[in-house]
């Protein structure tokens, strides 16, 4: 059975601040949530938030992020279409005030997410040499099945930042944004161009044409981690050392190895795909 992260409103001591020092670096108003995963884990989490944080801040990174963004975005764009009812809608509102500002948001968590898939590539093959140490891990093949099975879907990894986004923008009141009755229309239609979003992502991800998409990015990805200014390290008998005391362990290393580098390249497809 898969444990319980632990939420940044229950993240408590070293836990807690690893968690702000995270979102600083991200320059996110939340928590991504890849590591309240890795909260059960504290001495793993400050490893990686040690890490982490420097090369979130290194302006070299950053440039690569800007660079990678460049080459993905038309990728994103041409290799998943979007409807004809999303680009009906697009045409119909893309001069909102509201949809413009979301568009700007967008812009942000597109490279937040791309910040992401660089970081959990790059653990995942830190983390490759998880196999010399089965005999360690001898619980990993049968947790790991469970935790497959009764693990969150993707999609709430895929939609966590345009779902959180949908409510900020829904609970800003009317006197900070100074909008007439026209700008609460507008604003009111901003959940039905994430619905359509959401609804049109999932269908994506069944074709063969997202699948070829998806793993022709993380192989750039995988080839561009020569160029990160900082390297990110956690070989396994690091990994063994900081976590074996926890019972669940094993659940964490499939997460990292098996899961969260997918789900981190299908989350910066999903807000690469949601841009106009």
């Amino acid at each position: 059975m898969i444990f319980e992260p632990i939420n940044e409103d229950k993240a408590k001591d070293q836990v807690k601040i690893d968690y702000q020092k995270i979102k600083k670096a991200l320059e996110s108003s939340y928590l991504p949530l890849f590591f309240t995963y890795v909260g059960p884990f504290p001495e793993y989490l400050n490893y990686l938030t040690e890490q982490l944080v420097p090369l979130l801040q290194n302006y070299k990174f950053n440039m690569l992020i800007r660079e990678t963004e460049e080459k993905l975005s038309p990728l994103i764009r041409e290799g998943l279409m979007k409807s004809e009812e999303i680009n009906e809608w697009l045409e119909r509102y893309r001069h909102s005030p509201f949809f413009y500002n979301f568009q700007t948001d967008l812009s942000k968590i597109f490279s937040v997410n791309l910040k992401l898939a660089f970081i959990f590539v790059a653990l995942r093959e830190a983390l490759k040499g998880w196999a010399i140490a089965a005999k360690k891990l001898s619980a990993v093949n049968r947790s790991g099945q469970s935790s497959a099975n009764s693990f969150q879907k993707v999609k709430d990894f895929i939609q966590e930042d345009t779902s959180l986004l949908a409510v900020s923008q829904n609970q800003i009141s009317d006197a900070d944004r100074k909008i007439d009755q026209s700008g609460k229309i507008e604003k009111d239609l901003l959940p039905r161009y994430i619905f359509l979003c959401h609804q049109e992502y999932n269908q994506l991800m069944k074709t063969e044409r997202h699948l070829i998409l998806r793993v022709g990015i993380e192989k750039l990805i995988l080839s561009s981690l020569p160029l990160l200014p900082e390297k990110i390290v956690s070989p396994i008998n690091v990994f063994y050392n900081l976590t074996i005391k926890y019972e669940e362990f094993p659940e964490l290393l499939y997460l990292m190895y098996e899961h969260f580098p997918t789900y981190a390249v299908q989350k910066m497809m999903f807000s690469g795909f949601m841009k106009e």
